[in-house]
């Protein structure tokens, strides 16, 4: 390893302490009450540092959310190219859903909590990824239609809306209760429901 090489793993361990700790701090104080500071004692390093990694508070909000919503949407990527069916996408996608939630208490939090952001910001890098998910759902959906596995009345759009907006609102809610629910349980109860509600 270069000498460069290793100042790149450092900054990147910074950058990743600064994004936990204000996952933890975004979830409990809410993004508008949190203060850098307080990121920055949690992260363990000054407030002026944290500003060589990420300009503002919105910033680190944004990088949070990017790097879970790319999981989902490469996920989703990753089904086009399967042979398994829509019915199978949908409870794979659920499960990559509930394994990033278990593993991101916080984040499944904040999902829920800063819904505007991540749904309404214009030109938002996040708003970019997450309209992605929609489409490539939109596709699943309407693939399931078409093999008669899913109701054609049903609109696509609005139902995938639904299902993403419904999963982080349940795990949201049951997150404080994670460690006492098994994951496999957590996944196929809202796979039933979701599946239920497509037939």
């Amino acid at each position: 390893m270069k000498i460069d090489d290793k100042k790149n793993v450092k900054s990147d361990d910074k950058s990743t302490a600064i994004l936990n700790a204000a996952s933890k701090v975004f979830s409990s104080e809410g993004y508008h009450k949190a203060k850098i500071t307080k990121i920055a004692e949690i992260a363990g390093i000054g407030a002026g540092t944290v500003y060589l990694y990420f300009e503002s508070k919105e910033a680190i909000l944004e990088e949070i959310f990017a790097r879970a919503w790319a999981r989902i949407e490469e996920k989703l990527i990753n089904l086009q190219t399967t042979d398994i069916s829509p019915k199978e996408k949908i409870i794979e996608l659920i499960n990559e859903i509930v394994s990033l939630a278990i593993a991101n208490i916080d984040i499944s939090k904040m999902i829920l909590h800063e819904f505007s952001f991540w749904s309404s910001t214009a030109g938002n890098r996040v708003n970019a990824i997450v309209d992605n998910i929609q489409s490539l759902m939109i596709d699943i959906i309407e693939q399931g239609k078409i093999v008669k596995l899913f109701n054609k009345k049903i609109n696509s759009k609005n139902t995938t809306i639904y299902i993403i907006g419904g999963i982080w609102a349940y795990l949201a809610s049951i997150s404080d209760d994670f460690h006492k629910i098994k994951k496999a349980d957590i996944a196929s109860s809202l796979s039933n429901i979701v599946l239920f509600g497509l037939s």
